[in-house]
């Protein structure tokens, strides 16, 4: 099992799509820089990850698939989530967020996949 923080340097692939880090022993939080590229798909369910999921994930205008359960994760949904406009699945079970899910994003069109179970 791979461990350790997730680098930041992620973001320098360039040409980098899909990135799949499930059930590894990764921990720290995750950092913002991984949804500067053209990521199309992340899995990084089934880690240690804490903190709050970063306000840049709207910021990857090509991002799917978006799957970050099993970890624990706090905080509240950004709202800036919205601004993937393209996300088709998204899975955030079992993890410590909280607060109002961003009412804008019942608004995305692709989304056919939402998990939010297992969550305060």
């Amino acid at each position: 099992l791979l461990s350790g923080t997730l680098p930041t340097s992620v973001s320098e692939f360039r040409l980098l799509r899909a990135l799949n880090l499930r059930n590894n022993r990764f921990s720290g939080t995750l950092p913002s820089e991984i949804f500067l590229g053209v990521l199309q798909e992340l899995d990084l369910g089934g880690n240690r990850l804490v903190g709050a999921i970063p306000d840049s994930v709207g910021a990857t205008k090509d991002l799917r698939v978006l799957l970050l359960p099993d970890n624990q994760l706090s905080g509240t949904v950004p709202p800036q989530l919205v601004e993937a406009k393209l996300l088709s699945r998204i899975d955030f079970t079992n993890n410590k967020l909280g607060g109002e899910f961003p009412l804008k994003t019942w608004s995305l069109p692709l989304v056919r996949d939402l998990y939010l179970s297992g969550n305060p």
